[in-house]
């Protein structure tokens, strides 16, 4: 497969796979950063009060809890060669309610969204 090399301070020993999993996890922590900044564009904040950057942090880090089940999703129906967490977030955007005589009904969606939402067991309501 090949070699990885990884140079680390350390204060007391520790095994190859100890550092691995500690350099695995930074990487995820990473990624995550990215994701927030990129795909959810959480990484900006206009707020000016205390509740409001509160609310605010509390809905992105949601959005970010969101994106990793759809991941973890994706993952489990082998779904990852074919679509990305922010192509399905494309797809379900589209997703509107509207509301007929007073009661709120989802909108029609299009074939591939619905495809999608099958393949991933999402229930449209």
């Amino acid at each position: 497969m090949g070699t990885i090399t990884i140079t680390y301070a350390l204060k007391t020993p520790k095994s190859a796979e100890q550092i691995f999993t500690c350099f695995k996890s930074r990487n995820e922590i990473e990624t995550a950063f990215d994701v927030y900044k990129n795909v959810l564009n959480a990484d900006k904040t206009y707020m000016q009060g205390q509740a409001q950057m509160e609310t605010w942090s509390f809905i992105s880090f949601m959005a970010l809890v969101m994106y990793y089940r759809i991941y973890k999703q994706l993952a489990a129906q082998k779904m990852l060669k074919n679509y990305t967490p922010k192509d399905i977030i494309l797809f379900l955007q589209h997703i509107k309610k509207i509301c007929i005589n007073g009661e709120w009904v989802q909108a029609e969606l299009t074939k591939k969204t619905q495809k999608i939402m099958n393949l991933l067991r999402i229930e449209g309501s």
